[in-house]
């Protein structure tokens, strides 16, 4: 459903696409910070499932291996 948006966004065929014709604003109070320039796949994904489980929105337990 989402594969292409990108591509089409580029073409100029979505207009205001965040991060292509639209600039990316930074939040300024954000939930979670990922260092996705210092830390591996696993502790960002890590920091992120932590932090929905703070929330109670997420048990690991829930989770599925892939």
């Amino acid at each position: 459903m989402l594969r292409g948006l990108y591509k089409k966004a580029l073409a100029g065929e979505i207009r205001e696409f965040t991060g292509v014709s639209d600039p990316y604003e930074e939040p300024l109070n954000p939930e979670v910070i990922v260092k996705t320039d210092s830390e591996s796949i696993e502790e960002s994904a890590n920091r992120i499932i932590a932090a929905l489980e703070a929330r109670g929105l997420l048990r690991r337990e829930q989770l599925v291996a892939v």
